[in-house]
């Protein structure tokens, strides 16, 4: 009998530890902040996944060599894990597992790292998939948070993009820039275009500028697939071009041409437009009517930082954080018109973010404190992207946004 006992009591533990082992601490608990972090040299892998059939997927990776260390052999050893779960709140996994790549040096390679791993998502659902990319031999690694979008055929996941023969892991084209797309499950897809314009946002004191007529396209035109499921397509203008299979549902391929630089700063009329941010009214009308942009900015910066110096240090400071929040937060309008960007760029990064199913928190200061400053930033369902976010704005930002702006403007 005490036998049978120790048995049954072996046995219910076992499937506690197997149960536990399948737990997770939710998403939604995790501080992300890192994925928003600016260093001169990280780990910053990219990733995108193809859904190439209805019940497999691609994950691609590609990280630039520069970061990784290799060691005597001219060998990096880098550990990809992935965690499958439900969404940001579940704290059961569905599935994980991890693969060693091993990446020797030889003379011929590029300036990236890429490599392709299959894994299996069901159709029919949407997941929360946890990346972490190791770099064996330094001991670092990067953890990101992806939603994966696989309830029908028609999401932006069912859709590849390619450039000069290599699969692109975002969603941005440049004007000179020819595609291909490819597209398994129809023999013709339909391209909405949108030509919009958008404001910076304003300060987080005041309401939200409102547009109308958002998803109404300015054109549309339709494009056939070849025998091999592919189009090639030129896209110059710039704009938001909308690919769907199928018109009735919302979901597609979004690709958005925001010109030929972007997401980089590459002159000085692209340096005008994030100065609304820290710039007076009037300031910012001298600015954007200006004959002269490279005069007007120098001007701006050095009258507010008192010498040329100083002006080259904030000048740097302060595009490299538009650059960055071009490349993080773009949706139907470039990363620094959106709220998330704004508040990047004036503030830098987040001391703590947390991500749910519906909403993101940003915290700057220690959570605890009372004078910590927090951003809740809702999202908002859009046919363009899985990002978009509308900051909950509040009059009670107003004293600490003056403050952090007027810090630029010392």
């Amino acid at each position: 009998m005490h036998k049978l006992i120790k048995k049954i009591l072996a046995i219910i533990s076992i499937l506690l530890l197997l149960q536990a082992c399948n737990l997770y601490n939710p998403a939604s608990k995790i501080n992300i902040a890192d994925t928003y972090k600016l260093a001169e040299k990280e780990l910053n892998p990219n990733y995108s996944f193809f859904h190439y059939k209805k019940d497999s997927s691609s994950l691609y990776v590609k990280q630039a060599r520069k970061d990784l260390e290799y060691d005597d052999k001219l060998t990096a050893q880098i550990k990809l894990k992935w965690v499958i779960l439900s969404d940001y709140e579940s704290n059961k996994i569905i599935d994980s597992a991890s693969t060693i790549i091993y990446d020797t040096l030889d003379g011929t390679q590029g300036n990236h790292l890429e490599h392709i791993q299959h894994i299996e998502l069901a159709p029919g659902n949407d997941y929360v998939i946890k990346t972490i990319f190791t770099d064996i031999h330094q001991e670092v690694k990067k953890e990101v948070f992806h939603t994966i979008k696989k309830e029908n055929a028609y999401q932006r996941g069912f859709f590849e993009i390619r450039h000069n023969e290599k699969h692109q892991y975002r969603s941005l084209i440049r004007p000179n820039d020819t595609i291909e797309i490819h597209y398994n499950f129809s023999d013709k897809l339909i391209v909405r275009y949108f030509d919009k314009t958008f404001e910076p946002p304003r300060p987080p004191y005041l309401n939200a500028r409102s547009y109308k007529n958002m998803y109404n396209p300015d054109s549309t035109f339709s494009i056939p697939l070849n025998e091999d499921q592919k189009k090639r397509l030129h896209l110059p203008a710039e704009g938001i071009y909308h690919i769907q299979a199928d018109t009735s549902q919302p979901a597609g391929l979004t690709l958005f041409n925001f010109g030929s630089s972007y997401p980089l700063i590459a002159n000085h009329n692209d340096m005008i437009g994030p100065l609304r941010y820290i710039a007076t009214e009037n300031e910012y009308k001298k600015l954007i009517n200006t004959q002269n942009s490279k005069k007007a900015i120098d001007e701006f910066w050095i009258n507010r930082s008192g010498n040329p110096e100083r002006a080259r240090i904030l000048i740097r400071d302060y595009y490299s954080r538009v650059e960055r929040a071009n490349k993080l937060f773009y949706t139907q309008r470039p990363g620094w018109k959106t709220d998330r960007g704004m508040v990047y760029i004036v503030l830098g990064t987040p001391k703590i973010v947390y991500r749910s199913n519906k909403k993101e928190t940003w915290i700057y200061g220690e959570s605890a404190q009372y004078n910590a400053l927090r951003f809740d930033f809702t999202k908002s369902e859009s046919p363009f992207t899985n990002e978009k976010y509308k900051l909950e704005r509040s009059p009670r930002y107003k004293d600490q946004w003056f403050y952090a702006i007027d810090i630029w403007r010392r």
